[in-house]
């Protein structure tokens, strides 16, 4: 851990501060990076950001800061796209962040890319809003108790030819519904969601069971 440390402060040592914010690229950086990992265990993306994306060629939303540059560079669909797109097609879902965002011109796009990574909040904004110490710590806490405790990953991840047929536990089964049901999360595997997941973590439900099913 303390080699870890050390090699991240001076990697930030190495690097300057920059007005702009390149989701898009991000995004495509961390997923070719997540899909190199070949290690068994489910991937997800935690995008933390303090502004909507720029680093593109469209008219910004007015209000948007644009951290001295352009007015139109703004990158709002691509980094939309993006977002769906690993999350779609590579099978990464993200969390999204947004560090003093709240109740800014950037709340849409920031709550539509929590929303096509697969973790939207159920509230208002989507995204996690984050304007003090606390909240980044209660978002943590959501995101991890999310992931960890009613989460089932499909190891190995799904192929283009499978998919969830369905999720079953001692006594019953569990609809596919994003309320209280389940949703499949990218190619990982499935999550729990509302009642579902308190019954889990009761134990009212128990000994979970993802089943694929092979299409063709």
């Amino acid at each position: 851990m303390a080699n870890n440390a050390t090699a991240i402060i001076n990697r930030l040592n190495m690097t300057t501060a920059g007005s702009s914010t390149p989701t898009t690229a991000a995004m495509k950086a961390a997923a070719a990076y997540l899909k190199g990992l070949n290690d068994g265990n489910p991937k997800f993306i935690l995008l933390a950001t303090d502004g909507i994306p720029t680093c593109g060629t469209a008219a910004c939303a007015a209000g948007v800061n644009t951290g001295g540059g352009s007015q139109n560079q703004c990158d709002d669909a691509n980094a939309i796209a993006a977002v769906k797109s690993v999350h779609d097609t590579d099978g990464i879902p993200t969390f999204v962040l947004g560090i003093g965002t709240a109740n800014s011109p950037g709340d849409s796009t920031l709550s539509q890319m929590a929303v096509n990574g697969g973790f939207p909040r159920n509230d208002t904004p989507q995204y996690y809003p984050i304007g003090s110490a606390d909240d980044l710590t209660q978002a943590f806490m959501s995101i991890t108790q999310t992931v960890g405790q009613c989460f089932f990953s499909v190891s190995p991840a799904l192929t283009s030819t499978q998919s969830v047929g369905g999720v079953t536990y001692d006594g019953g089964s569990i609809t596919a519904d994003a309320t209280n049901g389940y949703t499949v999360v990218g190619k990982n595997g499935v999550q729990l969601n509302g009642t579902s997941c308190d019954d889990f973590m009761a134990g009212k439900i128990k000994n979970v069971r993802v089943l694929v099913d092979c299409n063709g």
